[in-house]
């Protein structure tokens, strides 16, 4: 999400992306607006880390703007807040580096970067992996099974588990966007 994050807007083109006019405050009520318009109250909703820049008292708030249920994996940004006194963890169902769940069958494993190589990865079904991190990046070898859930290539919204199962079981392992290598 990069919450707070004022360099992320042009980095990845946000303004263009998520129509708006760069300001901080304008992404950040366009990143809420886009995940309540996906994610109901009773929704539990992974997010695979670089959740805000903010510190832990801002951060809090826009957390409480979120609907659903929040696990937060921990991304390499989230440092500005995750270890504070004032940031309320009490808001996740979980904090944790790393998460392995079994959802309908399917063995998912979620990082906030991209693991080469994960519990489950060479067999034909049954395993994938999600992560983050990586943004919009021009070319990028991915994982096997795996799929970058991140808001940049999502339409700033989350993405729906059984989507993300889709996409990430479509994924052989191939270079992302190779035709832009010189």
């Amino acid at each position: 999400m990069h919450f707070g994050h004022k360099n992320i807007i042009e980095y990845e083109h946000r303004d263009i992306g998520m129509n708006i006019f760069p300001t901080i405050e304008n992404h950040d009520n366009k990143l809420i607006y886009n995940w309540n318009s996906v994610v109901k109250n009773n929704d539990l909703v992974f997010i695979l880390g670089d959740l805000s820049f903010y510190n832990a008292e801002i951060t809090n708030n826009i957390v409480k703007r979120l609907n659903g249920h929040k696990v937060l994996i921990v991304g390499n940004h989230d440092s500005t807040f995750i270890n504070k006194k004032l940031f309320n963890t009490t808001q996740f169902e979980l904090i944790t580096d790393y998460l392995q769940i079994n959802y309908k069958g399917i063995i998912i494993t979620m990082m906030h970067y991209p693991i080469m190589s994960y519990d489950g990865m060479y067999k034909e079904e049954g395993y994938i992996h999600l992560f983050g991190h990586i943004h919009s990046v021009p070319y990028y070898t991915l994982p096997k099974h795996s799929y970058n859930v991140g808001v940049d290539v999502n339409n700033y919204k989350p993405i729906h588990i059984d989507k993300c199962i889709e996409l990430a079981m479509s994924n052989d392992g191939n270079l992302l966007n190779k035709d832009l290598i010189k």
